[in-house]
């Protein structure tokens, strides 16, 4: 038998259904990451600032999303 697989075949079917949704989940995540940085970039075009924080992206985030 091969490894990883049980008697009925449940088992291996459950196993690669849960793989399968977690890694269409890490990839449907990281394309809303990918999303995310580009509408952060775009609204931080017009703001030069010599560093940014974390604080400050966020909040200019929500000043953003306030305002609109």
């Amino acid at each position: 038998m091969a490894p990883g697989s049980s008697r009925n075949g449940k088992h291996t079917t459950a196993a690669r259904r849960f793989l399968l949704g977690f890694i269409l989940a890490i990839f449907s995540l990281q394309i809303f990451a990918i999303f995310l940085s580009i509408q952060i970039s775009k609204a931080l075009r017009n703001v030069h600032l010599p560093r940014l924080l974390p604080e400050d992206i966020g909040l200019l985030v929500a000043s953003k999303a306030y305002t609109h």
